[in-house]
């Protein structure tokens, strides 16, 4: 099957358009025409396990390995927030015991914790010994192989006569790529993919069919952004691991109660990164296993998860009143649509609209309507600065000629140029819980392409833009019930 016409199925069927860069089958073709970068290097030989880095106008990973507990909740320090202290009361056992299993190896469902806006899952897993070496666990996410194939790249450009300085370059960041890779150690991976993709070897590919894909009361969903998983290694064959999904209105609509079903276990392997001390968050760092490393054992099964929100909701205020004015960047207006007091975390719904809207304001930085990679910071009323987490859960744009059309969270969902569209952003943001604050400050900033006069200067190694963070307005919350 060609290129084009396996991505167009893979649209055709789950609706779904992926970033360039996590797609090894057709980033091929972008990289013979640029000069070698280490995305090149990347991306010619390796699948990308998950990204940390903010496309858009804002968002999150799709997986994340992290590791720890602690008084039995999942810690998300590497994104700088945690759970309340309140987390365990709303721990729940599941009253039947389910579990997955193929010979020595076994997952088993723990306990739930179902909140306003997400739900944990908690796992047992357990592995042969088998399974254990054949997922590499505990060893490096690049292999010999994957080293060497690395290396070739910059042999590869010495002979197609690159320039010295390019290769210079290269060869700095190839080296500094399998320093930081071979430091990495693998870990175990939930998947639920409940229709693989085939790829063009005609393999189940995993990559396109992750675990976006749940069931909820038995209807098939895409849930973006992706579980995040958190793990904690017991000892070498057994591991705890959470998946935590960001359940919305968009997925549930008005339902308290639900059954949450996921299909077809796959067990795979990624970066353990529970020990780094670098902040990956800030640096915008992908962190990739190499493709002779990664593993898949296809377990199969199901697990029916009933779930309700009952009991977090009962001690959950939605304020929607007194809230902050709008504000406005360029052609864009964002606002705070609901403050949600959850017993474990506090969660803010932003919703944005952005007119006269085309795929050039979306894809070209130099256009006037252009809007760069937000983020925030929030502060309480002594301006101490608060953790927090944000992502996006919903894009819709609609065209000039009425025509309306959903597209994946952080995603431009087309190739065809259009102009006078609209687009509507629903996002979130999840500050730690403290009964102490009573005010908070939400500081947008945006990080804009600027053009930098220097950089236009004939003979100068200026680059012609450059980023630079913009203070937007400032959202002041009254977090009085």
């Amino acid at each position: 099957m060609k290129d084009k016409e396996f991505r167009d199925k893979v649209y055709e069927k789950y609706q779904y358009y992926k970033d360039t860069k996590d797609d090894k089958y057709f980033y091929k073709k972008i990289d013979k025409k640029i000069t070698l970068s280490i995305m090149n290097v990347v991306a010619s030989f390796v699948i990308i396990f998950f990204s940390v880095s903010i496309i858009l106008i804002g968002g999150l990973s799709t997986y994340a390995f992290l590791g720890g507990t602690v008084g039995g909740k999942p810690v998300l320090e590497w994104f700088k927030i945690s759970f309340s202290d309140d987390y365990s009361k709303y721990v729940e056992e599941p009253e039947e015991k389910q579990s997955i299993a193929r010979a020595e190896t076994e997952v088993k469902l723990v306990s739930t914790m179902c909140n306003e806006g997400f739900t944990v899952l908690e796992f047992d897993v357990g592995l042969s010994k088998e399974d254990k070496e054949y997922l590499r666990l505990g060893e490096s996410i690049l292999t010999e192989k994957d080293i060497e194939r690395c290396k070739e790249e910059v042999e590869t450009m010495k002979k197609s006569n690159s320039s010295q300085e390019s290769i210079e370059r290269a060869q700095k960041r190839v080296e500094k790529f399998i320093k930081e890779g071979t430091e990495q150690k693998n870990s175990v991976r939930l998947l639920f993919v409940p229709e693989p993709i085939k790829d063009e070897n005609n393999n189940n590919d995993y990559n396109l069919a992750n675990n976006n894909s749940i069931f909820i009361d038995n209807e098939k969903q895409w849930i973006s952004p992706s579980a995040l998983q958190t793990v904690q290694k017991i000892n070498d064959y057994e591991y705890k691991v959470y998946l935590l999904y960001f359940l919305t209105d968009k997925n549930l609509g008005d339902k308290i109660e639900f059954t949450l079903t996921l299909k077809n276990l796959v067990l795979s392997n990624g970066a353990d990164i529970s020990n780094l001390s670098r902040d990956f968050t800030n640096s915008n760092a992908v962190l990739v296993s190499g493709g002779d490393n990664r593993k898949f054992i296809e377990i199969g099964g199901e697990f029916n998860i009933p779930l309700s929100k009952k009991k977090a909701l009962e001690d959950t205020t939605i304020i929607k009143n007194k809230l902050p004015e709008p504000i406005k960047y360029r052609n864009m207006t964002k606002s705070v649509e609901e403050v949600i007091l959850t017993p474990v975390q506090t969660i803010i719904k932003l919703k944005s609209t952005i007119e006269d809207l085309s795929l050039l304001s979306l894809s070209q930085s130099h256009n006037k309507n252009y809007i760069g990679i937000i983020e925030y910071k929030a502060y309480d009323e002594n301006g101490k600065e608060l953790k927090l987490l944000n992502y996006e859960t919903r894009r819709i744009v609609t065209y000039a000629d009425g025509r309306t059309e959903e597209w994946a969270p952080l995603d431009i969902g087309t190739y065809k140029s259009f102009y006078n569209g609209k687009m509507e952003l629903t996002e979130y943001i999840i500050l730690e819980k403290n009964e102490n604050i009573k005010n908070i400050v939400i500081q947008p900033i945006v990080t804009q392409p600027t053009y930098n006069p220097a950089g236009a200067v004939e003979g100068s190694t200026e680059p012609l833009y450059i980023d630079k963070k913009v203070e937007l307005d400032k959202f002041e919350i009254n977090m009085q019930k």
